[in-house]
């Protein structure tokens, strides 16, 4: 058939050639053609007869055969077929067993026994020498492949090369239509890295090209396959699966495959899977899984001595690539078996991620039963993850069980958080963050609430071994015992059968509970619990029980350092070497801080009895009972040998010597006592007693009944006792008299019931009357008394104090109402008498209402009167006189009265009080007891001063109304007060002033009616003007009506009904009125309020309101006002309402502003009083909001909290301290009491351009959020500083921000050419030319630079600041001054330079800042000028205070040396000279410590007119300002030609101590060298003071004359005349010591040249005119001129002399 298809072909190709050639051809030439294809049909012919030859005889078999060689060939396989034929048509290849193996090794990779593949030469004819062979289909039988990894995970296919069809080969294979179909074959796979080896069996693949591909390139076809396998095995080291069947569906293409099913169906199970495999040379696959698997299979085959048991089922995600893989799903198994582990009906979800054996899980398991040996947890649910290889595992998460058990122990409800469980080896051991179990048995006991933290678990060889440090429950509980509320520092427990221990360290329950016996809160360091079978055996470790107790029997606070418990069916033994047992109750007695040694106790049946050695028992209470109602205490009692039992029964007894140390059996207070005793439930036998009682002594027999049964006796004598205990036993009350009584007593009484006692009482009484509140009033006296059954009779009674005296006589009955007692009470101190009877409370209904009425006593007092009936509540009548009433604070002078109390009331009648300034007032006051409105007070008035009846009234009035003064005449007659009064008050005053206003007459009259109130008349005249009032108001029905009609009043009586307010200021001015209210009071909607009237003269503070015009009316429950006022001749109204129909009182004002002025309302500023601010707005302000709110109790209160305003101005123009500020635009500013909102607010003028913006916070929670920027004229801060002067001008960029109490301060500010003045003292300091830059950043201010001048030198300075808001916390900065001249210290003028540091701190919010002035002054010249007033030195003292007065710092502390050579110049009236300075300063300015030393070498004194030359002078300074300075002075001076030396040693402000020491050159008398010096002449010479006069008139004179005349006289005439020299000189002469003066005037030109005249102010004149000029301090020239009087000596009255003074020192 091919040679027919060859020869068809070739007859075609000849006729298609001859039909084609054209019909006009010419004959040559188609004979020509016709030869050509005549040749080529015969060549055609030749080559198909060839091919078939060849054909027939296999050479086209070997072409393609070599072909196909060559191909594999390149691949990398050796091609070796057993036979290998080709067949034309159809063109098939057959090959028969042939092997394909790799060409480098040898290896076989495939054999196949019978391969056809069908082919198609697509291009047969073509001209050319290749051709494409398309394999169309491949049928294999009888393959085998091997597929062999090696232990590097290397392929025996990794040494085949894939290549594509080389270009220009003969024959090029296409496989792009191909299908294989593989039958009857086998694939050997086996893998020595994963030790993996298998068969896949019988089988069969089907492969084809998918129909959807058919038309895509050959790199893009998709195939489907089907391949199946049965009987495949597959191996895992030494271990096999067989019978393994395998079904796969689905398509592939170059780049992977897409699976439809793959089923897997084997002896340990079966799988389905669905998914992607992608990139064949490393292949990644992805798939869906479902799969059921028996365990225990897969454990033999993966781990065989993992030994696991079991199916389980599995739905999820495989995907993975290489070794790594990643499983996510859902497993179920009902049962799984691992060794010991046993797992029922598990359930997990998880993800697990491995590598090889290794993994790692994450999820959630739960099932109902794990089983691990003999440990059973049922129903766990674990979350977590575990990490494993192979059987052995780790897991980290959280566990929760029903219930878990192993033979000796069990727990139910458990939960475990932060668990960690590893199993390895076949060994558990687990260990728990926090774990939790509701219920933990070990044995026969029990915890229930197990709480246990840091839990360790192992289980090992059937045993368990449990420890916590931390571990709590809710109760302990034995078949013995129970402990309830444990918890413990460590716990340790170990369980073997039949046995449990358990060591328990810092244990401790709140209860413990045998059967027979309870402990509270039961604490050990260590316990350690044996529990077997039937007995209990407990060894505690510094045991400690709050309470024990025992079938009633109740002790508490049990110590001991060792304890030990058995506990058996016969009973129980508690056995303690030291036991101390803070309190043991018996159920009628208490004992207390028992220390016991060696004690043992046995309990049976509730019967305790003790043996032991001698007891300290401390306190025995004895229990409140029937028979001993009080109960009682015995205190610091000691039992030797005691023997004791107590009965189940509370019945006890005990015996021993006993002493105790005081105590309380009922009422009958005990003390210290020794005796022998026997004691039971019904008496207390005291033998040989010498014991205190009531805080006294007594000596004696006592037998104390503890119950009615038995009777009391007391034979004794006692000191000291106590009477108001002893009276407390009938009151029932502790009367505040500390008493102290001598005396003897024989007494006998039921029980301890005093009020039966019979006998007789002598004593002594000292006491004190004592509360804390009113202190202490000593009070002595003597009684003697007799009783027979409680009815005493006095034989003498007589108490008194320092000014009080009360004596008594009669009797008085302590259980009847026999009482018949005289008293008399007389007092210098009413006061004292107030005060006993408060004190001792003896008439507490009284006291009461006396204290409403806020009534005082002072003066004298006296009282006489009876006392009958009850005792504690008797009947009084009797006369009283008081010196002194006052009532509410007021005096209101002298009282006397009959005095009467009884049950039902207290009176006062025939009473009259009468002022010390005349007025008085008869009255009657009658107070009953327990009769609520029941007071009744009539009363006549004769010129009462008014402000004491105003507070004698049950009214409250306004603070400023209430300081009315008058006197008032007229009555009162009510009945029923307070609240159900009837009566009237009628009055009249004159010449009073109210309100700080003087008044002519006032006048009111008010009726009573319950609690209705009318005023009938109320009229005050005031000068010209009047005010009427009247109306009536309901205190119960809260109805009010009031009229008020008043003319040309003062303006501050009408503002006295507003609360007073210090920072509103002063509005003055007069007013015409006419108003009524009326409503009720706690219904806003009734009310009606209208008032209208006009005012004139008004002024604010100092500035003019003008005439105000006001309006005021209700309508429709809105209460609406006007108020007009003409403000510099342009007209203000205000208008404002209130809602009274809404709860809430809705409140809004308003007012507009046409160019009005401002300061008017600014006065209303507190901060900006004294500011001189004027100046003129545009604009409307409106506030409002809800007056009322409801509280947390839902009850409406007045509130301003939600009160807003908007201020807008479109024209605002100030004058601020002589500086103008005007806004640039129109201000829009809200407000609120929260917070004040500048929308827009731009100023300028006075060289300040500043806008502020944002929000200001008022309250602490608010937000701040304020910017102001621009430049601001500094005069401005001169509004908030009282003691700094600020000009110039800043730049500033702030911004506060932040939470009110946490606000920043952020931006900067600088200062160019800026002063800053402040007062130190009264001098000036001012520092200019400044120029500054601040950065603000968070909380803290940052002087960047700061430079200026300060007294012509110049400064620099650095630092910063913290900020707690606006305010300074703390600061600190350096400044450098240099040639700086201050006016510093006082009086000085000071310049040098300056090292300083300034530090400031805020302790707290409301603390000055105080500032510390530290470092070092280096002075140049510090000029002293000021004249000194020799008479102010002299015994004057330090000044000790450099402040200034009021600041808003505290004084600054210093801490400064000053110093300087050279430095100090002084030239005043007194001294012309230069000294070194070298001080420190220190304190503060309050109280500055100035110390050091001022030392001078040379220089001039000036004492008088004479000239003295310092050879050296120091001036010491010590520390302490109480030290006053000490001068050590020396100089000369030459008077009268001799010359003076003077040596002043000494404080230099004490004449005291300063002493002078004084001589002369030639010698002169001590007498003379004084005169000398104080009058410039010697002793008995004209102007000489006389010998007789040296008695100390000389000293006294002159610094009188010197200090009084001639300084005062000096300065005027230095002022008038330019004369610095002016003195009048006392001189005594003549036989009659005649005293004159001399006057002396000059003038000093400078330190060399001085010129003076001097003459007598006497009739025997004496003048003299000198001139003297000093050339050193040795020589001088002097020429004087001297016109002396005539006399009988003198005849030649002119006299001139020149000399030459040379100063010599010998």
């Amino acid at each position: 058939m091919a040679d027919d298809k060859i020869e068809n072909q070739s007859g075609e190709d000849n006729l298609d050639g001859g039909e084609n050639s054209p019909p006009t051809m010419p004959r040559s030439a188609r004979r020509k053609l016709l030869t050509m294809l005549g040749i080529g049909g015969l060549a055609v012919l030749i080559v198909g007869i060839t091919v078939i030859v060849l054909y027939r005889v296999g050479v086209f078999d070997g072409y393609i055969k070599g072909q196909l060689t060559s191909k594999l060939d390149q691949i990398g396989i050796a091609f070796e077929p057993e036979s290998f034929r080709v067949t034309a048509s159809p063109m098939t290849l057959e090959v028969r067993n042939a092997t394909f193996k790799d060409k480098l090794t040898g290896d076989r990779l495939f054999f196949v026994r019978d391969l056809r593949l069908e082919m198609t030469v697509l291009d047969l004819l073509a001209w050319r020498l290749t051709r494409d062979i398309s394999l169309d289909a491949t049928n294999v039988s009888g393959a085998e492949v091997w597929v062999k990894f090696d232990e590097n995970g290397r392929s025996n296919f990794s040494n085949l090369k894939f290549v594509e069809d080389e270009r220009g080969s003969s024959v090029n294979f296409r496989y792009d239509s191909v299908r294989v179909n593989i039958t009857d074959s086998v694939v050997h796979f086996g893998d020595l890295s994963r030790r993996i080896a298998g068969d896949a069996r019988e089988l069969t693949i089907s492969i084809a090209p998918d129909a959807a591909s058919a038309g895509a390139a050959a790199d893009a076809k998709r195939y489907n396959f089907d391949l199946y396998s049965r009987d495949s095995n597959l191996k895992y080291e030494d271990r096999q699966i067989e019978n393994i069947d395998v079904r796969a569906i689905g398509i592939a293409d170059k780049n992977g495959a897409d699976l439809t099913e793959l089923r897997v169906n084997t002896p340990v199970g079966q799988a389905s899977l669905t998914g992607t495999i992608r990139d064949w040379a490393d292949p990644r696959y992805e798939l869906q899984a479902e799969s059921t698997l028996d365990i225990s299979q897969i454990s033999n085959f993966v781990s065989p001595g993992s030994a696991l048991r079991g199916v389980g089922n599995f739905k999820g995600k495989v995907t993975g690539r290489g070794e790594e893989y990643r499983v996510e799903g859902n497993a179920d198994s009902q049962a799984i078996r691992a060794g010991g582990v046993y797992l029922r009906a598990a359930n997990v979800t998880a993800t697990v991620e491995g590598t090889n054996d290794n993994y790692t899980a994450n999820g959630t398991a739960v099932a109902e039963m794990l089983t691990f040996e003999d440990f059973q947890v049922d129903f766990p649910k674990l979350t977590g993850n575990v990490r494993g290889t192979g059987t052995d595992f780790r897991w980290f998460g959280e566990l929760q069980a029903i219930a878990a058990k192993s033979d000796s122990l069990s727990l139910g409800g458990l939960f475990l958080s932060d668990a960690l469980a590893e199993y390895k080896d076949r060994q558990f051991r687990a260990e728990v963050g926090n774990g939790r179990a509701q219920r933990f048995s070990i044995g026969d006991t029990e915890l229930i609430d197990l709480r246990a933290r840091q839990m360790k678990l192992k289980l090992i060889d059937g045993g368990i071994d449990i420890s916590s440090p931390n571990v709590s429950a809710n109760s302990y509980v034995t078949k013995d015992y129970r402990l309830n509320g444990v918890t413990s520092n460590g716990v340790d427990v170990k369980g073997v059968t039949g046995r449990t221990t358990i060591a328990i360290k810092g244990v401790r329950s709140r209860t413990a509970e045998t059967k027979d016996a309870k402990l509270e809160d039961v604490s050990a360091s260590k316990l350690d619990i044996d529990v077997r079978k039937g007995n209990v055996g407990v060894s505690a470790a510094d045991l400690k029980a709050t309470r024990v107790d025992a079938n009633g029997v109740v002790a508490g606070g049990i110590e001991t350092p060792l304890a030990t418990l058995e506990d058996t069916s016969a009973g129980t033994v508690i056995y303690s070497d030291r036991l101390r047992v803070a309190r043991l109750d018996t159920g009628s007695a208490v004992l207390g801080s028992l220390n016991i040694a060696g004690v043992r106790l046995t309990i049976r049946n509730g019967t305790i009895e003790g043996r032991s050695g001698d007891i300290d028992a401390g306190d025995v209470a004895l229990k409140r009972t029937k028979s001993l109602s009080e109960g009682g205490q015995l205190e610091a009692v000691k039992i030797n040998r005691p023997v004791f039992v107590l009965e189940r029964s509370g019945r006890y007894r005990a015996t021993a010597d006993m002493s105790i140390g005081g105590g309380m059996i009922g009422t009958v207070a005990l003390g210290s006592a020794t005796a022998k005793v026997d004691i039971n439930n019904d008496r207390a036998l005291l033998d040989q007693l010498n014991a205190r009682v009531m805080d006294g002594e007594m000596i004696g027999n006592v037998t104390i009944a503890l119950n009615s049964r038995t009777r009391s006796q007391v034979d004794a004598s006692f000191t000291s006792l106590d009477l108001s205990k002893l009276a407390a036993l009938k009151s029932g009350r502790v009367i505040p008299i500390e008493g102290s009584t001598n005396g003897t007593v024989i007494l006998t009484f039921d029980g301890t019931d005093l009020n039966t006692v019979s006998g007789t009482v002598d004593a002594a009484i000292t006491a004190n009357a004592r509360t804390a509140e009113r202190g202490m009033v000593p009070v002595n006296g003597e009684v003697a008394l007799s009783a027979v059954r409680g009815l005493f009779d006095i034989s003498k009674a007589r108490l008194f104090t320092d000014k009080s005296e009360m004596t008594a006589s009669g009797r008085f009955d302590l259980r009847a109402e026999e009482s018949d007692l005289g008293l008399q009470v007389s007092s210098t101190d009413a006061a004292e008498i107030k005060r006993l009877f408060e004190i001792t409370g003896l008439a507490p209904d009284v006291e009461r209402e006396l204290n409403d009425l806020e009534v005082d006593v002072a003066g004298r007092l006296s009282f006489n009167g009876k006392l009958k009936g009850n005792l504690y509540s008797p009947d009084v009548d009797g006369k009283a006189s008081i010196e002194l009433v006052s009532m509410r604070g007021r005096p209101l002078g002298q009282l006397t009265a009959d005095v009467g109390v009884n049950s039902d009331d207290f009176r006062l009648a025939n009473g009259k009080l009468s002022e010390p300034a005349g007025g008085s007032a008869d009255f009657t006051l009658i107070v009953p007891f327990g009769k609520p409105n029941s007071v009744e007070v009539q009363a006549r008035l004769n010129g009462v001063n008014t402000s004491n009846l105003l507070s004698a009234l049950p009214i409250v009035l306004p603070e400023r109304i209430r300081d009315l003064s008058g006197k008032t005449s007229g009555t009162v007659d009510i009945k029923g007060l307070p609240d159900n009064a009837q009566g009237n008050i009628d009055l009249a005053s004159r010449d009073g002033v109210i309100a700080a206003q003087n008044f002519d007459d006032l006048k009111a009259k008010a009726v009573f009616r319950g609690t209705s109130i009318e005023l009938e008349t109320g009229e005050i005249r005031i000068g010209e003007g009047s005010l009427n009032a009247k109306g009536s108001y309901d205190r119960q029905l809260k109805d009010f009506d009031f009229q008020i009609i008043g003319e040309d009043i003062p303006l501050p009586l009408v503002l006295s009904i507003l609360p007073k307010n210090d920072n509103v200021p002063a509005i003055t001015g007069s007013v015409d009125l006419a108003g009524r209210a009326s409503g009720k009071l706690d219904s806003p909607t009734t009310y009606m309020i209208e008032l209208a009237g006009g005012a004139k003269g008004v002024y604010i503070g100092e500035n003019p309101f003008g005439e105000v015009l006001i309006s005021t009316k209700t309508q429709n429950s809105v209460l609406t006002a006007a108020l007009m006022a003409n403000l510099e001749g342009r007209q203000q109204v205000i208008d404002a309402s209130i809602r009274f129909d809404q709860d809430e009182f809705p409140f809004s004002v308003s007012t507009v502003f046409d160019q009005s002025p401002i300061s008017p309302y600014l006065a209303f500023v507190p901060q900006l009083k004294g500011v001189p601010i004027t100046g003129t707005g545009t604009g409307r302000i409106e506030f409002g909001g809800n007056l009322r709110e409801k509280n947390d109790k839902g009850e409406f209160i007045y509130t301003g909290s939600r009160l807003t305003g908007t201020a807008s101005f479109t024209q605002l123009a100030m004058t601020v301290q002589e500086n103008p500020l005007a806004a640039v635009e129109p201000i829009m500013i809200r407000f609120n009491t929260r917070e004040v909102i500048f929308e827009n607010a731009k100023f300028a003028g006075g060289g300040s351009n500043m806008t502020i913006s944002g929000r200001k916070a008022l309250v602490d929670e608010g937000m701040n959020d304020l910017s102001v920027d621009g430049r601001i004229n500094l005069t401005l801060l001169n509004l908030a500083a009282t003691d700094i002067f600020f000009a110039g001008f800043a730049d500033v960029a702030v911004r506060y921000s932040g939470p009110n109490l946490t606000a920043r301060l952020s931006g900067s500010a600088k200062a160019e050419n800026a002063a800053i003045a402040t007062f130190i003292g009264s001098d000036r300091l001012t520092f200019d030319r400044v120029n500054s830059r601040v950065i603000f950043t968070s909380n803290q201010a940052e002087i960047e630079e700061a430079s200026g001048y300060l007294g012509g030198g110049k400064f620099s300075g650095s630092g910063g600041a913290v900020l707690n808001g606006l305010s300074v916390r703390s600061f600190r900065v350096n400044v450098n001054g240099d040639s700086v001249t201050v006016p510093l210290p006082k009086d000085f003028l000071t310049t040098g330079d300056a090292r300083l540091e300034i530090t400031g701190i805020r302790r707290n919010d409301k603390d000055n800042l105080q500032i510390t002035i530290g470092g070092r002054v280096y002075a140049k010249r510090s000029l002293y000028s000021k004249d000194i007033d020799l008479a102010n030195v002299v015994g004057a003292r330090r000044d000790t205070s450099l402040s200034a007065g009021a600041s808003t710092v505290s004084a600054p502390r210093f801490d400064l040396v000053i110093e300087g050579r050279d430095a100090l110049v002084v030239r005043n009236n007194i001294a012309d000279l230069t000294a070194s300075v070298a001080l420190a300063l220190t304190g503060d300015a309050n109280n500055p410590q100035l110390s050091g030393r001022i030392t001078a070498n040379s220089g001039t004194l000036f004492y008088r007119k004479d000239r003295y030359d310092v050879q050296r002078g120091v001036l010491e300074f010590p520390p302490n300002t109480e030290i006053e300075p000490v001068i050590n002075l020396q100089a000369e001076t030459e008077i009268g030609g001799y010359q003076i030396f003077v040596n002043l040693a000494g404080p230099l402000n004490d004449t005291e101590l300063l002493t002078a020491t004084l001589r002369s050159s030639p010698a002169l008398p001590q007498a003379d060298v004084v005169s000398l010096i104080t009058t410039g002449a010697l002793t008995n010479t004209a102007g000489g003071i006389p010998t007789l006069a040296q008695t100390g008139i000389n000293t006294a004179a002159e610094i009188l004359t010197d200090s009084i005349i001639n300084n005062p006289a000096r300065r005027a005439t230095d002022k008038l005349f330019g004369l610095n020299v002016f003195e009048i000189d006392p001189i005594i002469s003549g036989q009659q010591l005649n005293p004159s003066a001399r006057l002396t005037v000059g003038r000093q030109i400078n330190n060399n040249l001085r010129v003076t005249y001097s003459t007598n102010l006497s009739q025997d004149q004496n003048q003299v005119l000198a001139l003297e000029y000093r050339v050193s301090n040795k020589l001088s020239f002097v020429a004087q001129y001297e016109q002396r009087s005539l006399s009988n000596v003198t005849r030649n009255r002119d006299n001139f002399s020149f000399e030459i003074r040379f100063r010599k020192r010998f």
